[in-house]
């Protein structure tokens, strides 16, 4: 009997009965900030500029990289607005310009950068259509970060992956 008994202890406390599942319930404001959120921003490699060639747009763009790598993102818009005036057409300091923007949680500025790279054939629109989709979440604007990551999904970039997740969850937020 004692024997019958140890056994049934050792069991019960070493039974390996599943705890009753948790239900995660989140907010939609919840999972709207989690999708908003940038976990890191796209990384810059500058490039080496020859001697006396670096034009004034140039310098400018290069001192706003070296700021934005620091992660000191209102200095970095200085620098790429003082770019942007130089070389208005500079696509690297737009994308950057629209990253910094939302980084320092300005996505209706972020959105005016991006926008104007998501709408053209170039090296920045798949990203600038996710970063948007980003923007949009921080506004909770589900519509438009549907249309920004569907057309991220339909770029086949870096990002297509994650865009198709969030692409789902948003149907779950619906």
């Amino acid at each position: 009997m004692v024997l019958v008994s140890a056994v049934f202890l050792y069991f019960f406390r070493h039974s390996t009965v599943p705890d009753r599942p948790r239900l995660a319930v989140e907010s939609q404001a919840q999972i709207l900030q989690q999708m908003a959120l940038v976990q890191e921003p796209p990384a810059f490699v500058a490039s080496p500029a020859g001697a006396g060639e670096a034009d004034r747009a140039e310098e400018k763009f290069q001192q706003g990289m070296r700021e934005y790598s620091a992660g000191s993102y209102p200095e970095a818009i200085l620098r790429l607005e003082e770019a942007l005036q130089v070389d208005p057409e500079n696509m690297a300091a737009t994308f950057y310009l629209g990253v910094c923007l939302l980084m320092s949680d300005q996505p209706d500025k972020a959105i005016a950068q991006l926008s104007k790279l998501a709408t053209a054939e170039n090296s920045y629109a798949h990203e600038s259509h996710w970063y948007s989709a980003k923007a949009y979440f921080r506004k909770s604007d589900l519509g438009a970060a549907r249309r920004e990551l569907e057309a991220a999904v339909a770029s086949g970039g870096m990002h297509a992956p994650e865009a198709r997740k969030a692409l789902e969850k948003i149907d779950v937020l619906r």
